[in-house]
């Protein structure tokens, strides 16, 4: 008798944490705000999109890890004004000779000019001009070896439908590493002529 009791409590237990963590997920993901941008093509897991120019903040770390305190500590308020900036998505990153390029894009209502100048000299600002990108979309736990096939994918489709590539490949990501994996937006992408 007290073994079933157990097993139900910890039944009981594991679903409401699976709930939680489930929750969690809708929540985190309603609350940052997606770059807006307009569908081109689409084709299965494929989109081409046109985004207007953006502003980002960049930083150069070993992975990352080390690269998300500069951008977070940005938009939390550690800048010259102290100013919180809204979190937009996706988070893009490259990665290069074992090192991560991690960029956040800045709300639509900031630039260069009127942006808080950031307090770590670790963080830079750059625009980028309206651009049309593509992408490949999948869920779950964005690995070294599943990022692969994805930009083997989307590169043999481009390839395939002769549309040129600028550039290299980028992991645009739009959750946070405690969201659900099923419940995780990842994309592959790159900008296109």
């Amino acid at each position: 008798m007290l073994k079933k009791k157990v097993i139900m409590l910890f039944s009981i237990l594991g679903s409401t944490i699976l709930l939680l963590w489930f929750l969690w997920g809708l929540y985190t993901s309603s609350s940052a705000v997606d770059t807006p941008y307009k569908v081109i093509q689409k084709l299965d897991e494929f989109e081409i999109r046109q985004y207007h120019q953006q502003t980002l903040i960049t930083t150069i770390a070993k992975d990352d890890n080390s690269a998300f305190p500069p951008l977070g500590g940005y938009i939390f308020g550690d800048n010259e004004t102290g100013q919180k900036i809204s979190m937009t998505t996706p988070v893009m990153t490259q990665s290069n000779n074992n090192q991560t390029e991690m960029s956040f894009i800045l709300p639509q209502n900031y630039n260069t000019k009127n942006a808080p100048k950031p307090n770590s000299n670790d963080v830079t600002f750059s625009e980028i001009e309206a651009r049309k990108i593509a992408v490949i979309r999948f869920s779950g736990t964005a690995t070294d070896s599943i990022v692969k096939s994805k930009e083997s994918l989307l590169l043999k489709y481009l390839k395939e439908n002769n549309i040129e590539t600028i550039g290299k490949t980028m992991l645009w990501r739009y959750n946070d590493p405690w969201t659900m994996p099923i419940m995780r937006r990842n994309e592959v992408a790159i900008e296109v002529k």
